[in-house]
């Protein structure tokens, strides 16, 4: 038995997600009606099921993000085939990320993959409306870098909406979790490319991925005007400058010029100045040159002086 049309749905499913505008999942009702369509297939066409849910993972944390509505669908429907098992593991990890949260440590290591804990925890966090307190989160380094990308595109959906309070929450969650794990902070522009980061890719908009270096660099500034120093002695200092040189291009090329942008990356310029005098000949030699000549003037000629000092 073979299932008619799950190509196509497949087609439109991840365009629908590369195209939004500042959403990362899809709206309730839609995600509760793919659901139950799902879930009533009969268990002979598993196998294409689970490839079309593992090759659509918009649908996973959609059905996440709405379990209070799809957690019922698995009562309802008619036999258990891979979607209701989905969503018994989507249950299972909503209930270990709302023990993280409580504050319980990670006895063993868990069986799920990272990116769905992680997506369960940022579940928790956002559907609490970031009322959880994420300071008492202690997890793995993989998850952290995985929640820190949530948090953070997070943070630049609140950009395109220019919601200041609401992304203040969100950004206070995401430096709790980032206080724990300083080099997990990335974005899914960096070289850097993980597994969980690959899943996430095929989930978020184009637009929410092409700034969400400014919400990395939003956290960078935070950082450095509130004197952590805990956080600016292990931050990557390469890392972070791509993450200003992106900013910089996006604002030059007119995508994203508007005050607020121009705002942050003044900011940003003046806190990495100040830090690199603290940093360490390694990582300021670590630097490669392609980055240096992509830097504004002043930074540029600054970070040679300090590397030849």
């Amino acid at each position: 038995m073979k299932v008619r049309g799950l190509v196509q749905l497949h087609n439109a499913v991840n365009d629908l997600a590369r195209n939004m505008i500042d959403m990362c999942t899809l709206p309730a009702d839609l995600t509760l009606h793919l659901v139950q369509t799902l879930a009533s297939l009969p268990v002979d066409v598993n196998d294409e099921l689970r490839s079309f849910l593992s090759d659509c993972p918009l649908i996973t944390l959609s059905a996440m993000r709405h379990f209070t509505i799809t957690g019922s669908v698995t009562e309802l429907a008619c036999c258990a085939n891979a979607m209701s098992d989905l969503l018994g593991t989507i249950s299972s990890a909503l209930d270990e990320a709302g023990m993280l949260l409580d504050g319980a440590g990670q006895s063993c290591r868990s069986s799920l993959p990272v990116w769905l804990r992680a997506a369960a925890l940022w579940s928790r966090l956002y559907n609490s409306r970031y009322t959880v307190d994420a300071s008492r989160l202690r997890t793995d380094i993989e998850t952290a870098e995985s929640l820190l990308l949530c948090l953070t595109l997070d943070m630049t959906a609140g950009m395109l909406w220019e919601e200041d309070g609401s992304r203040q929450v969100v950004e206070d969650a995401a430096v709790a979790v980032w206080r724990h794990h300083v080099d997990a902070l990335h974005s899914l522009s960096d070289a850097e490319q993980s597994p969980a980061t690959a899943v996430f890719r095929r989930c978020v908009p184009d637009i929410v991925q092409s700034m969400q270096p400014l919400a990395c660099l939003r956290l960078f500034v935070r950082a450095a005007n509130s004197g952590l120093a805990h956080f600016l002695s292990n931050l990557n200092m390469t890392r972070t400058l791509r993450w200003y040189i992106h900013c910089v291009q996006m604002f030059d090329s007119g995508q994203c010029a508007v005050m607020t942008v121009m705002t942050l990356i003044q900011q940003a310029s003046e806190a990495i100045c100040s830090f690199a005098a603290k940093t360490s000949q390694s990582q300021l030699r670590s630097i490669d040159q392609t980055t240096l000549d992509a830097l504004d003037p002043h930074i540029r000629i600054l970070l040679q002086q300090l590397r030849n000092a």
